[in-house]
């Protein structure tokens, strides 16, 4: 989602066509040289055009800011989704992410107790 940024001067440099020509250029060379590539809290707008390049996915809170069903182009094609939440709310955030087949990472305190909710299926 770099091209939602600004530079410096406050313009935008960037456009969603040039992100998504990187992304798919980036996972293409991963292939390449025969490494899975996955994709790190993208721009949900742009999870349908990135996802056949990509192996898997990765998402910062995606509970917490409500993306989780985006991913579901992932999920839908057989690919993992791992969201890592930073709530102590395993209640509210495990049994959505069992529904959606995500795994589920929660960090307590950004210490040392992980509680993973369940293995993606």
């Amino acid at each position: 989602d770099l091209y939602t940024n600004r530079d410096v001067l406050g313009i935008r440099t960037l456009t969603k066509y040039d992100q998504i020509t990187y992304n798919v250029w980036l996972a293409n060379e991963a292939h390449e040289r025969n490494l899975s590539v996955g994709l790190k809290n993208s721009d949900v707008d742009e999870l349908n055009d990135l996802e056949p390049y990509f192996d898997w996915a990765f998402s910062d809170r995606c509970f917490q800011y409500h993306e989780c069903d985006a991913y579901a182009i992932f999920t839908k094609n057989n690919k993992a989704v791992f969201s890592l939440q930073y709530e102590d709310d395993e209640e509210q955030f495990c049994p959505e992410s069992l529904v959606s087949k995500l795994y589920l990472e929660e960090i307590y305190n950004f210490g040392n107790y992980q509680i993973g909710c369940q293995v993606f299926i």
